[in-house]
């Protein structure tokens, strides 16, 4: 004999999953915003790093349960966000990074092994720290801001 419960059961179960699969944090896309839709950390941020360079564009990405801003800037340098405002990465297609973003303890480190280095590129994500120079090293460090790698 077949339970006649066992078919809504399992129908209100696909749906279940269905509509949990596709809530607001899994959805996956961006979108341009406005620079006024930046957390208040990412904009201190800008007006202290890059005061007086234009914002060519905002983008608002979702990607499963990750939320980030990616800042276009004139001159060639995208800067990405957390959605607090934290910044993640500075990458630079022309100069440099600027010094007083990337940690003492780390620029340090760099300058010590490179005499005037020019850095294109600070990541910093979960625990670690990189850093690239225009030659194409990157130099990765721990939480502990201690050099764990180099890869020429």
């Amino acid at each position: 004999m077949k339970n006649p419960l066992v078919r809504p059961i399992a129908l209100a179960a696909a749906i279940f999953t269905i509509l949990l699969s596709c809530n607001g944090s899994s959805f996956s896309g961006e979108k341009t915003v406005s620079t006024s839709q930046l957390p208040d950390k990412a904009k201190l941020f800008l007006e202290t790093h890059y005061s007086g360079v234009r914002i060519k564009e905002v983008v608002l990405q979702h990607r499963a349960s990750l939320t980030e801003y990616e800042v276009d800037l004139k001159g060639g340098t995208e800067l990405h966000f957390d959605r607090n405002g934290f910044c993640t990465e500075v990458y630079c297609t022309k100069g440099s990074v600027p010094e007083a973003i990337i940690p003492e303890v780390i620029f340090q480190q760099v300058r010590q092994r490179y005499p005037d280095p020019v850095i294109i590129k600070y990541e910093h994500e979960d625990r670690l720290y990189e850093v690239r120079l225009i030659d194409g090293t990157e130099l990765t460090f721990n939480r502990a801001m201690r050099l764990i790698n180099i890869d020429n």
